[in-house]
This record gives structure tokens, C-alpha cells and sequence, in this order.
């Protein structure tokens, strides 16, 4: 999908997905109301992102951009200043929460390798019971690259 929206959304949503043969693509969606896909690009290359916006839209349609929502991928955070200028980075938190449930299971497993006796209670309840124990974040709504979390 390569063509142009009419109007850009005010808020947009950037992420990749799998595609074909396994390679990963790029989408813009709307982030609010409709959700309406805006691209699909056949790859993530910084290059292919920043020439679809900047050969589709003017400068003038790219700075009514207000906000930009984005995974961790430092990639984007790179160059959407230079493509939406008045736009502020929005980091999804799913993609932070995902972050530290991955971080508190390979710290978990660190543990258990260090672990002498797999037939102890402690090494019992970090392979049974702690991977049950949900995690639970309170988190705000939104995190805004390059602000402070006091804000």
C-alpha cells in the first residue's frame, strides 16, 4: 500500500509485523478514532519510511502531526523529528511491561542456574510459584520520549 491518505492523521501509530517469507514489514496506522491504515511499506528500512513521507505529504501536512506512537525500536525515534517535527514520541507501554516481564524471567532462570539443589524450596517456588505471580505495573498513561516521568 503505497498510496497516499487524504489528510494525515493527527496521531499516528508506527510498528512492524511479519510478512511475507518472514520478513518484517512496516504500518502506520490512525492512532485514534478509526484506526485506519495510513502505510504499509514491504520493509522497515529507515530509508523506505522517511521517503514515503517526505515524496507523499508536505511539510506543511507532515508538522500537523501532534503525536507519534512507537515501540522501543530506537530506529524510529531516530528520524520522526525530522519527518513530523511538532510531534511528540509516545512509547506504547505494552512494549514496556513486555520489557520487564522479559527481564524479571531471565533474571528468574539466572537465579535457578546458580542453584546448587533443584530439590530445594526456594529453587521449587522460582521455577513453580513465581512464574504465576502476575505482574502487575502501575504504569501512566502515556510515556513521552524525552520528557521527564514527573510530568
Amino acid at each position: 500500500m503505497k498510496s497516499r491518505v487524504a489528510r494525515l492523521p493527527e496521531n499516528l501509530c508506527f510498528d512492524e509485523f511479519r510478512s511475507v517469507n518472514s520478513t518484517m514489514s512496516f504500518i502506520c496506522c490512525d492512532a485514534e478514532g478509526s484506526h485506519d491504515i495510513v502505510a504499509i511499506l514491504e520493509n522497515r528500512l529507515t530509508k523506505t519510511i522517511r521517503e514515503h513521507f517526505m515524496n507523499r505529504y508536505t511539510n506543511r501536512e507532515r508538522a500537523a502531526v501532534k503525536s507519534v506512537v512507537v515501540d522501543l525500536n530506537a530506529q524510529y525515534i531516530k528520524f520522526i523529528k525530522a519527518l513530523f517535527p511538532n510531534a511528540r514520541i509516545i512509547i506504547d507501554r505494552f512494549h514496556i511491561v513486555q520489557l520487564v516481564g522479559r527481564a524479571r524471567g531471565n533474571a528468574r532462570i539466572s537465579l535457578m542456574k546458580k542453584m546448587n539443589d533443584c530439590h530445594c524450596r526456594e529453587y521449587k517456588i522460582l521455577k513453580v510459584c513465581f512464574t504465576r505471580i502476575p505482574l502487575t505495573l502501575k504504569l501512566p498513561g502515556r510515556f513521552i520520549y524525552g520528557e521527564s516521568m514527573n510530568t
